[in-house]
């Protein structure tokens, strides 16, 4: 069997070992050139405000000079007007509702407490007679819960 040339097998040895080092210092550098990057970029706010307000009038311009583009804004400032009015209502509607099922009980009741009693003689109607009710709507003066109901408010007619 042949004896290996030493001096070959060290050369190529380092070959090998300088090859990783330059590649491992080529990815070590380009990481700390972009850490030195982003944190250089951090400490100019200034300028990168001023950059902000340069791409502001850059797409100004640009939106400003195509016609075709115009329709993409004015659809949001028709329609937000109009969703927000029906969700607005749908909102009232419903609070409207759940005030009126909830204090539906309080109805028949008078002030004190005391439930008012509905077929006494001599009394003009009942407690849903279409009066101004004692509800707890009626009381707070809003008409929640009946549409028909006056409110009445204290020393008011």
């Amino acid at each position: 069997m042949p004896v290996p040339d030493i001096e070959a097998v060290r050369r190529a040895g380092r070959a090998v070992a300088d090859g990783a080092a330059q590649t491992a210092a080529s990815v070590a550098s380009g990481a700390a050139r972009t850490a030195r990057t982003a944190a250089y970029q951090g400490t100019r706010p200034i300028v990168n405000f001023g950059a902000g307000i340069g791409y502001f009038f850059r797409g100004a311009g640009r939106f400003l000079g195509s016609p075709a583009l115009w329709p993409y804004a004015v659809a949001p400032l028709v329609l937000l007007p109009l969703v927000m009015l029906g969700l607005a209502h749908t909102v009232e509607a419903a609070a409207a509702a759940v005030v009126g099922w909830l204090t539906s009980f309080a109805d028949g009741l008078r002030r004190g407490g005391a439930a008012a009693p509905t077929d006494v003689p001599g009394r003009r109607g009942g407690a849903r007679s279409g009066r101004a009710g004692t509800g707890a709507g009626a009381v707070a003066g809003v008409g929640l819960t009946r549409p028909s109901a006056r409110i009445a408010f204290p020393g008011g007619k």
